[in-house]
């Protein structure tokens, strides 16, 4: 292994914007392992394909999905399914934003036209 090659937990933490508190959870949780721990300074380092994974944990975080089903997607197809799910997730929330923004932007208009107090109370 060229450890040259391999980012410190520092370093994947500034490239990802997860805390190093964030990675050493997800490492216990057993869906971010690092490729290399140092046995004299107990130091980790990951690859540099690992900060894909990282966005697909944040993206899990973001869309609700429990960690603990991407953990159980471990092999290629169970992750792929995981991805499906994934995606299901992405669009609902997607909706559900649309909807609001949409509710947002009807409030707004009727605000233009009238008083809040009257909008509230309708």
């Amino acid at each position: 292994m060229d450890r040259n090659k391999l980012i410190s937990i520092g370093k994947l933490s500034k490239l990802t914007g997860a805390s190093v508190r964030s990675l050493r959870y997800y490492e216990k949780l057993g869906i971010l392992i690092p490729v290399h721990i140092s046995p004299d300074s107990r130091y980790r380092y990951y690859s540099l394909g690992q900060i894909q994974a990282v966005k697909i944990i944040m993206l899990c975080i973001e869309l609700d999905i429990p960690l603990s089903e991407l953990a159980m997607a471990n092999d290629p197809k169970a992750f792929r399914a995981f991805l499906g799910q994934g995606r299901k997730a992405a669009k609902q929330k997607m909706k559900a934003i649309e909807y609001g923004m949409i509710l947002m932007e009807s409030v707004e208009k009727q605000l233009k036209s009238t008083d809040l107090k009257r909008v509230l109370d309708d």
